[in-house]
Parts: C-alpha cells; structure tokens; sequence
C-alpha cells in the first residue's frame, strides 16, 4: 500500500479547507503545538486544527498535548456560548502505517469526543487525494443536490411520494402550511373540479 507523503497530505488538507470557506488561522507556535507541521483553519462556525505527525507512535503520544493546546487557543478567542467555543475538531494524521498493536489506541482517540471531536488518519486512510475530501468531511459543509429546484421541505416531496392524486395533496399541504382545516380544504377542492 502506498500513502499519500507528509507534502502532499498537508496541501490536500489545505486545498479542501479553504475550498470549503475555511481560512487560514494561527501558526504553530502561536498555537502552542510542539515543532511539528499544524496549523488551525476556521470558518463562521468551527475551528479545525490540523496536525501531521511523523510516525503513529508520536501522533498516539503526543496528541493529548496538541489538543490541549487547541483548546486553550479556542478559549481565549471566544466565550461559552458562541458557537465557535463549542464546534472545534482536531484533525490528526500521520503517514506512517499502525503496528497491529496501535489499532486499539487509534479508535479510542477517534472516539473521544472530550473537548475537541478528532478525525484521525494513518498511511492506510490516506493512500488517495480523495481521502483527504473524506477524511475532513465531518467538518465540510453540507451539500445540497445540484439542482436548483430544491424542495423547501419534506411537505413539497410529498405529493410525489403519495398513490394520491398530486393536485389534492398540495390542496392538504396548503392548508396544514395556512392552518386552515384539512377537511374543509379537501371538500371544497373535490367541489370546484
């Protein structure tokens, strides 16, 4: 199996953040990260820092460390109830390959979710460009169907999914959306066809 190398991992993760509306935050010293590539990415609602180790065993060791540091950076900037304080993830990879002995240590950090959410990736998730798109997805905005006739809400779907004739369902759901009564609205439908 071959991985991504630590250059192209870094920019991946770069290029996908800030095509995704994330601009480029705090320096690693600044951050408080030990000498290491890492760097924060934030958006109007979250902060992503992002962190490249050399080898699993440095990311398994010295993770607590870096979120630590994230953490009180995320602290100092914004207060309890702004949605920034409360939406932060940490991004860990290395391009080195886990000993089977690592693997328990890898999914117990993935899912602890104690201050910071962490996405974690070792030289096996990150074997493809594309990985790094999946890798940060829980932190990319949602994408809507490419179609600009996108329905409002599950209601206007509805007449489509219904054996009922599609007229008298949008009658129903006009009437539920006006809270006017769903009978009265039906009768006078089936009277003035």
């Amino acid at each position: 199996m071959t991985s991504l190398k630590d250059t192209q991992v870094l920019a991946g993760v770069r290029e996908v953040l800030h095509e995704n509306g994330f601009e480029r935050g705090e320096t690693p010293s600044e951050w408080g990260t030990k000498d290491r590539s890492a760097f924060v990415f934030e958006d109007e609602y979250s902060i992503v820092g992002a962190v490249l180790y050399s080898t699993c065993d440095e990311l398994i060791h010295d993770w607590p460390h870096d979120q630590d540091a994230l953490s009180s950076k995320i602290s100092e900037h914004f207060g309890r109830g702004e949605a920034k304080s409360s939406d932060g993830y940490l991004v860990l990879m290395t391009s080195g390959l886990p000993e089977d002995e690592q693997r328990e240590a890898l999914t117990r950090i993935r899912y602890d979710t104690s201050r910071l959410r962490k996405l974690v990736a070792t030289g096996e998730d990150l074997s493809h460009k594309n990985d790094i798109a999946k890798l940060l997805l829980p932190v990319l905005p949602l994408e809507i169907g490419g179609s600009d006739d996108v329905p409002s809400s599950g209601l206007d779907e509805l007449p489509s999914l219904l054996d009922l004739p599609e007229e008298a369902t949008r009658v129903l759901i006009d009437a539920y959306r006006e809270q006017a009564p769903l009978l009265e609205a039906l009768h006078d439908y089936t009277q003035n066809r």
